[in-house]
């Protein structure tokens, strides 16, 4: 008798596990989701060279570590949308960059962040949301901790902040005299990610692997 009641208890926190994990995957495709985080994993070791003369990419056997990227999130908060990129060991050796390449239903939004000398901290240099970042620059290289991260105002977005918002691309990029380093994933990178609910609690996250 009780052996057969610890086999039944078994057999429903086993269901019950398959449940809530089935309900943690993204929809089929990875193409969407309710989750208001998603983050896309990386490989290592995956940095192409490219010759700033003649633009031919090689992939190289021993990577520049301060540029090779392993994880790029995004998540959507009740004030600002964040971006993320994490690294194989930052190291502050200028001139490097960061892009992110973003979509809300009615339009596309990139920024971009380069390190210089003298300004380790990095300056956002380039981005679709010129007005609101001369105010307010948004960037952080955490080189202790290896990422480098955007927080986007949802004032940023116009006066109504977009219902999802999702990452189409991302890069990152060492600059030296004859060549450039980049790690570029695929494009149309993750799921939409959705604007939480006021006084919702941070929505569900996943998690997608490049190939």
């Amino acid at each position: 008798m009780m052996l057969a009641a610890v086999r039944l208890l078994t057999a429903t926190v086993a269901a019950l596990g398959a449940l809530v994990g089935a309900a943690a995957l993204p929809a089929a495709g990875g193409l969407v989701s309710d989750a208001s985080h998603d983050a896309v994993t990386d490989p290592l070791h995956d940095v192409s060279r490219v010759s700033r003369r003649t633009g031919a990419a090689v992939q190289v056997t021993r990577p520049r570590p301060t540029v090779d990227a392993t994880r790029f999130s995004i998540t959507y908060a009740s004030r600002a949308v964040f971006l993320r990129t994490n690294l194989v060991n930052l190291r502050p050796v200028p001139p490097q960059g960061n892009t992110f390449i973003i979509r809300s239903p009615r339009r596309s939004w990139y920024i971009y962040s380069e390190t210089l000398p003298g300004l380790l901290g990095g300056v956002v240099d380039d981005t679709s949301f010129t007005k609101c970042f001369r105010a307010t620059p948004r960037v952080k290289w955490a080189y202790r901790r290896d990422f480098v991260r955007f927080r986007i105002p949802l004032r940023c977005f116009g006066p109504r902040s977009p219902s999802w918002v999702r990452l189409d691309d991302a890069s990152t990029v060492l600059y030296r005299r004859h060549f450039t380093y980049e790690d570029k994933p695929t494009p149309n990178l993750g799921p939409k990610v959705y604007r939480p609910k006021p006084g919702a609690q941070q929505g569900r996250r996943s998690c997608h692997h490049l190939a």
